[in-house]
């Protein structure tokens, strides 16, 4: 499900398999509040998914759904706050990557399943210590419209193997996972111009259109 798979928990895994793109730190600078709650309100996608984006007394935006526990047989309700940041003229939408326990586990078996076939490397892992964050690009169509685009894996692990961004390439058995290290000189560089925009998928990802305006 949209909400569930994709904004919530761990929204560059749309489709199980998928390749990622993950970035240690939000980047850009603070969306303006005025800006920010021009974007809050009810919206819908494509499949008559609906989200809820409100901005809350400390100034957060807290993302909200409703999803359906088919094991439980009833709905549950979720909430992430998210960080909407500026870089330019271009609006991105950070969130804390997160699954669950038996996800996670998963992850890591799978995980050190492949690099006991791979040589060791140095700084090869991501700090495990440090929060890695999903992203969007967010283009407002209208004042009713807007469009979320996912980082391109292909494009960005092209990036970092050319050495124009800083990050780690992870070869699973089955997927790609790319870290991206904002915090890097380099990386800030390339964040900086013009290349870091090209870097996402051509094609949005999600379409939403305006139900009602937060009030």
């Amino acid at each position: 499900m949209f909400a569930l798979r994709l904004c919530i928990v761990a929204a560059l895994l749309a489709v199980s398999g998928c390749d990622t793109v993950l970035i240690d730190s939000p980047i850009g600078e603070k969306l303006p509040r005025a800006d920010t709650a021009k974007l809050m309100g009810r919206w819908t996608d494509d499949d008559q998914n609906i989200v809820e984006l409100h901005l809350s007394k400390q100034g957060e935006v807290i993302f909200g759904v409703l999803s359906w526990d088919d094991q439980n047989q009833r709905f549950e309700a979720i909430s992430k706050v998210l960080d909407v940041r500026t870089v330019d003229d271009s609006i991105y939408v950070f969130a804390t990557e997160e699954e669950d326990a038996s996800d996670g586990n998963a992850e890591l078996e799978e995980l050190e399943s492949d690099n006991a076939n791979q040589p060791a490397e140095k700084n090869s892992e991501p700090d495990e210590d440090k929060p890695q964050f999903i992203f969007f690009q967010v283009r407002v169509i209208s004042d009713s419209e807007i469009h979320l685009f996912l980082p391109d894996p292909k494009a960005v692990r092209k990036a970092v193997g050319a050495g124009k961004l800083d990050g780690i390439v992870k070869e699973r058995s089955r997927t790609t996972d790319v870290f991206i290290k904002a915090s890097e000189e380099k990386s800030k560089a390339f964040i900086a111009s013009k290349q870091w925009a090209t870097l996402f998928q051509i094609e949005p990802t999600f379409k939403l259109k305006l139900i009602k305006k937060a009030t």
